[in-house]
């Protein structure tokens, strides 16, 4: 173990793992749903104080150094003002289904993520947001929604392949093999079932090529 490693388990026994941290969020009141992971959870702040307002649900993806909020102490300004008052605001913040948040986002109190969304990294988020969209930005804005940026990635699939071929060359310095092209062997003509993980219609019409080879010769020119 690094002394990085060492040092992050001493400071933060409760987020070293995912699943510690799943545990922590959950032993303040807060919900988490199945199947929820948080990336480099040692680097994700969850609002220690407010847990219980915090609702996550499943099939979450949180990348490193995301800040999720659930308290606002804005308010104390108004109490050292010429007519103090408090107002101290309180407001649930939640993570709807199948939600993907991008690095060094911040979740503000009260932000509402609807199901089947995309937080671009580096957003500030607050408010509602709807479901099925990609957001970002600061403050984050609906970019498109989710069955259009669906089709921008179809787009680029072929060059993506290449992409990752390339890149498998300049590691291994070889061309890979179709099966070791995983997802992207789809394109090969003789293996588009063999990979399960991928919508078969995404991909219908699409270019078929005789080899690793040949996509890479096609595709990086364009690149």
């Amino acid at each position: 173990m690094g002394l990085k490693q060492l040092i992050q388990r001493i400071i933060y026994p409760t987020r070293y793992s995912s699943e510690a941290l799943i545990r922590h969020i959950r032993s303040g009141g807060g919900k988490v749903g199945n199947n929820c992971f948080f990336f480099g959870s040692s680097s994700i702040f969850v609002d220690d104080g407010s847990l219980q307002y915090i609702s996550i649900g499943d099939n979450v993806n949180i990348t490193r150094d995301v800040i999720i909020l659930a308290h606002d102490f804005s308010y104390s300004v108004l109490e050292k003002t010429d007519d103090p008052v408090s107002l101290r605001p309180q407001m649930f913040t939640t993570i709807g289904n199948n939600v993907f948040i991008g690095m060094r986002s911040i979740i503000l109190q009260g932000t509402n993520i609807g199901d089947n969304v995309i937080i671009g990294a580096g957003s500030v988020v607050s408010g509602k947001v709807e479901s099925n969209s990609v957001y970002a930005g600061n403050p984050a804005k609906k970019i498109c929604s989710l069955e259009e940026h669906k089709n921008k990635l179809a787009k680029r699939f072929p060059k993506s392949a290449a992409a990752y071929a390339k890149g498998f060359q300049m590691t291994h310095g070889r061309i890979p093999t179709n099966e070791e092209m995983v997802i992207y062997s789809s394109l090969i003509s003789g293996y588009e079932d063999s990979y399960n993980g991928i919508n078969k219609n995404v991909l219908r019409g699409f270019k078929k090529y005789k080899s690793v080879e040949e996509l890479m010769e096609t595709n990086l020119k364009e690149i």
